[in-house]
């Protein structure tokens, strides 16, 4: 098939982005605005100066440096239909997320319809098998990449700034934890459990864990559930029944680890 002439417009962006260090062509940025990665040829230049739009070539700079043979954009391309915030792109993020959610069920044969619900132990029991089934033969790579980088600064007597990240988001116990989380719901892990996972991927946030443990033991003894603060079920949602926190959550408000 012919292509079309690139337009001026278009090759000014190419070489933009190439003064940036990177080398893209016309054809991937067609490409990248079929996906409505990239704003229209008309909506690249500002009316005023007839210039390109920094934000523009900053977008497609993020793009090419994200561009790999064979490979998807993935991740980036749902950050931008998420600041987009179009009809066009919201549908699109929407279905992107949907199938991302589903297709570890699809990979086990796991019906989404057919996840059992209840506090029932047997309910509980069945959907940490279907978590489990989820990962299997699933490799979850152990590389510490903020522990490598720090060694490497602190050998070049570089000082970095305190990590308040995960060093690395695949760790196995990160991801058992997503798994259940995933299949049965955040009331499925315990809170302390999601701390020792992160612990686990990040040896050198000890501090930090410290602090959300003892935070969550005070709101404890208070009786507040801090989840009820974030994403997810209000304040308003009604909490998990006593019967189902003893059941499957471990407890540290007395200071000692203490099974129910």
């Amino acid at each position: 098939m012919t292509r079309t002439k690139p337009s001026i417009i278009d090759l000014a962006l190419v070489a933009a982005v190439g003064e940036l260090g990177f080398t893209i062509s016309p054809t991937q940025l067609e490409r990248w605005r079929a996906n409505l990665w990239l704003a229209r040829t008309a909506d690249c230049t500002d009316p005023d100066t007839g210039g390109l739009r920094p934000k523009v070539v900053h977008r497609a700079a993020w793009l090419a440096a994200a561009a790999r043979p064979g490979r998807s954009i993935s991740w980036l391309g749902w950050i931008f239909w998420a600041i987009d915030d179009t009809p066009e792109t919201v549908t699109r993020l929407r279905s992107a997320v949907v199938a991302a959610l589903e297709r570890p069920f699809q990979r086990t044969g796991v019906d989404i319809g057919q996840i059992p619900e209840g506090e029932c132990d047997e309910a509980f029991e069945a959907r940490r098998q279907m978590a489990a089934a989820i990962l299997t033969d699933r490799r979850c790579p152990r590389k510490d990449l903020d522990g490598a980088l720090r060694a490497a600064a602190t050998e070049a007597e570089f000082d970095l700034p305190l990590s308040r990240s995960v060093s690395n988001i695949f760790h196995r116990d990160l991801v058992e934890s997503g798994a259940r989380v995933l299949v049965g719901g955040a009331d499925d892990v315990a809170f302390e459990d999601l701390l020792e996972a992160w612990e686990a991927a990040s040896p050198g946030s000890t501090e930090m864990i410290g602090i959300m443990r003892a935070v969550h033991r005070d709101a404890a003894l208070a009786g507040v559930d801090l989840r009820s603060y974030g994403p997810g079920p209000t304040s308003s949602s009604p909490a998990p029944s006593p019967t189902a926190c003893r059941r499957r959550r471990r407890h540290h408000v007395t200071g000692r680890e203490e099974t129910r």
